[in-house]
């Protein structure tokens, strides 16, 4: 797959690569194909949400305008899958536009995307949710709700009398990992998923 965007640099410098790939794997390891593990990084909390192929409009405008009021103009994506037909490492403006061209072109892959302060991450999945992980401060405006609430409607969306029973135990244990697990893991900590 090529990708050509006025809003979408693909990373291709060597050094760059291994740099963003090693700040990424100070919290998160591993892929989605052979199984993925976030390690617990000191004072930032972890709420799955409902999303169909990562971001609607109404996530686009909810991230553009936290990101933006943590002055972090930039994001790197990483690719959770080794796809040679995808770039490993992406950057993109953090507003409306940088998330409508990764949504565009790269909503069927499993990405992780945050600024190089890695003051955030947002975990992308193809599973209908994505993770947004941070300062409770950047969760909360990213939901636009508390941690908590955020929390509820997950468990409610997991609790969807249309999910198959195997969908509605995978969410729950989602929930289940960053509800308990990940607010209770010691820095550093893997929780698997």
């Amino acid at each position: 797959m090529r990708h050509s965007d006025e809003y979408i640099t693909i990373i291709v410098d060597d050094q760059t690569v291994l740099n963003i790939k090693q700040a990424a794997s100070a919290v998160i390891q591993g892929s989605v194909q052979a199984g993925l593990s976030i390690s617990k990084v000191d004072q930032w909390v972890a709420v799955p949400v409902e999303s169909a192929l990562h971001f609607d409009d109404s996530d686009k405008q909810r991230l553009s305008h936290a990101i933006e009021e943590y002055g972090n103009p930039l994001i790197y994506g990483y690719a959770l899958d080794d796809y040679p037909s995808i770039p490993t490492i992406i950057s993109f403006n953090a507003n409306y536009q940088g998330l409508d061209a990764f949504d565009r072109a790269f909503c069927h892959f499993n990405y992780a995307l945050f600024p190089e302060s890695m003051s955030w991450m947002l975990v992308c999945l193809l599973e209908d949710y994505y993770i947004v992980m941070g300062p409770v401060s950047f969760v909360e405006r990213v939901l636009e709700t508390t941690v908590e609430n955020g929390y509820a409607s997950f468990h409610t969306f997991a609790h969807n009398p249309g999910w198959p029973s195997i969908t509605r135990e995978r969410f729950l244990y989602v929930l289940q990992a960053f509800k308990e697990h990940y607010r209770m893991a010691k820095q550093g900590e893997h929780i698997l998923l």
